[in-house]
């Protein structure tokens, strides 16, 4: 497990986190942030698309402790 912090639209979230889970897992249901969806769990639907520090990521295939200290908007936000 690793401790991660982000800010998911303006509001600061500390996790423990699997190396191997998902940004959009993390997202979901340690945030309680439904409006992202897990579509394909591919990456090639999009569903699970949210903004990292300005730039798109497909959430669903992205590690969450890439993105350590990242500034996360999601739909809801």
């Amino acid at each position: 497990m690793e401790k991660i912090t982000l800010k998911i639209n303006n509001k600061d979230y500390t996790f423990l986190a699997n190396s191997s889970e998902s940004l959009a897992t993390v997202i979901r249901e340690r945030a309680g942030l439904t409006g992202t969806k897990i579509g394909c769990s591919q990456g090639s639907c999009g569903a699970c698309t949210v903004i990292a520090n300005g730039e798109p990521v497909l959430s669903c295939i992205t590690p969450a402790f890439r993105f350590d200290n990242a500034d996360i908007h999601t739909i809801e936000g």
